[in-house]
């Protein structure tokens, strides 16, 4: 079903922090134009494409907390790169509602969560997280989150279809996203059955190559899944945060959020081969919630890497505060890269 290969790279529990905050932007930041609603509740664990001189940020919003678990839509607006310059909490931006629940699938019924975009073979694509039909019902035991993915055609979002691992027994799956590495590979995490036990594992698999070819939702199988990374003892539980980034001629740069025993959030970065092997991992932690808005929200001491891009010498993340609003940091590439080779295998 799926192949442990962890490599020997041991992380402490202690963080050097390195990410260099550069603004934060709440819900009230940004004007919604196809929505009969000025501003979002809020928004937050947004994508990113650094594009036209622009970050453009693909984010998840909440209209409102009126039922728990709430439902959450996909927004798109674009931040000029020039403002990072500034005070981006003070500006106000245009936002577009692009990806909204739907019932007649059955798998995103409930919420369109953390949206991830990549470029695949020319392809815009966001993935995210879907929560099906069954996800309120306490009987459904399995499924009840999955993976949905949609494709940019024309300017307009279409969804493809919902991703499952294939022979798995799967309670959720989530952290989701789509790259071209040797062949189309999905990223996900899934909470499933591993040697007696439920747990959440990083997991690559593989995705037939004509995903993009139906015109009709359909449900995709992947298959022959690895798990190339795994939590510390001192954590509860990890995942995938950004998409890799190329970093050299065979290497990509990924940001992972880790949970510790508290709940607290916080960020490491791994160096990966076109295979989709760990090559490196950070010794630490290099983020974790320090400013308010990262310490206190609706969900508190989180920081969720997701989106991730490359401005001349520096690596620019959006990231999740607080389940509240959305963080954007900088990097030093000479940096992490330098903490990434006092690690490597």
């Amino acid at each position: 079903m799926v192949v442990y290969d962890v490599p020997e790279l041991k992380r402490e529990n202690k963080t050097v922090d390195i990410v260099k905050r550069v603004g934060v932007i709440s819900a009230e930041n940004v004007r919604l134009t196809n929505f009969p609603m000025k501003h979002p509740a809020t928004m937050f664990n947004a994508g990113l494409l650094i594009e036209d001189n622009a970050l453009t940020l693909y984010t998840r919003i909440i209209a409102g907390y009126y039922m728990r678990p709430y439902s959450s839509a996909i927004m798109k607006f674009h931040i000029p790169i020039e403002d990072l310059d500034g005070d981006i909490s003070k500006n106000t931006y245009e936002g577009e509602l692009i990806i909204t629940p739907d019932f007649d699938n059955g798998y995103d019924m409930w919420g369109t969560e953390d949206p991830r975009i990549t470029i695949v073979n020319g392809r815009k694509v966001i993935v995210y997280c879907g929560l099906t039909k069954g996800f309120h019902d306490p009987s459904v035991k399995f499924f009840r989150n999955l993976p949905v993915g949609a494709v940019c055609e024309g300017g307009n979002w279409k969804k493809i279809g919902v991703f499952k691992l294939r022979g798995a027994k799967i309670r959720g799956d989530k952290d989701a996203f789509l790259v071209e590495m040797n062949g189309l590979k999905l990223f996900q995490r899934p909470m499933m059955e591993y040697k007696g036990e439920f747990r959440d594992l990083c997991v690559i698999s593989k995705v037939p190559e004509d995903i993009f070819e139906a015109s009709d939702f359909r449900e995709i199988e992947t298959y022959d899944g690895v798990i190339p990374i795994d939590k510390e003892k001192f954590e509860y539980k990890i995942g995938w945060g950004t998409p890799p980034l190329k970093v050299g001629k065979d290497e990509y740069l990924l940001i992972l959020h880790a949970a510790d025993m508290d709940a607290v959030y916080r960020a490491f970065a791994a160096l990966m081969n076109e295979e989709g092997k760990i090559t490196a991992i950070t010794p630490h932690y290099i983020m974790e919630p320090k400013e308010i808005y990262e310490k206190y929200g609706d969900r508190p001491h989180v920081v969720f890497p997701t989106g991730i891009g490359l401005l001349d010498d520096e690596v620019i993340i959006s990231y999740g505060a607080a389940d509240t609003f959305i963080g954007i940091g900088k990097i030093d590439l000479s940096e992490i890269m330098s903490t990434l080779d006092s690690n490597r295998i």
